[in-house]
């Protein structure tokens, strides 16, 4: 059962933060992101698969998901690089271009300011607990 709120189809039990992004355009936004992690990606493309401005799509993008889209896309960058690592066959180097990193200094600086430690650390972690085949 739904009921209409303002225009919107709101599912009950469902909970839309007030001027964040509706359901469609959230899905829409994020998998756009995650198909395209290794490239950069301009606000005003995600503004415009949302149909909205750049201005208001940022404040609502943030409402949404607690934080604007350009650290989003990093922090996405940065797990998916987590699940990359611990895969011991490919080199930091490498894993650091697959998730659009040029430099493996640049990886390693975004990845030690996300996590608190360098890849290769965390690499070290995975295989010192067993998680890691």
């Amino acid at each position: 059962m739904s009921i209409v709120d303002q225009g919107i189809v709101v599912q009950r039990g469902q909970a839309l933060a007030k001027g964040g992004l509706a359901p469609w355009q959230q899905r829409a936004v994020t998998a756009y992101v995650e198909e395209h992690l290794a490239e950069p990606i301009a606000l005003c493309t995600l503004a415009r698969l949302a149909r909205l401005s750049p201005y208001y799509f940022c404040r609502a993008f943030k409402r949404s998901l607690g934080m604007p889209p350009h650290r989003y896309h990093s922090n996405r960058r940065i797990e998916h690089a987590k699940l990359l690592l611990a895969q011991p066959e490919a080199s930091v180097t490498d894993i650091g271009r697959r998730v659009g990193y040029g430099e493996t200094s640049s990886f390693t600086t975004a990845f030690h300011k996300a996590t608190g430690i360098t890849p290769t650390a965390y690499r070290r972690s995975l295989t010192s607990f067993g998680i890691a085949p």
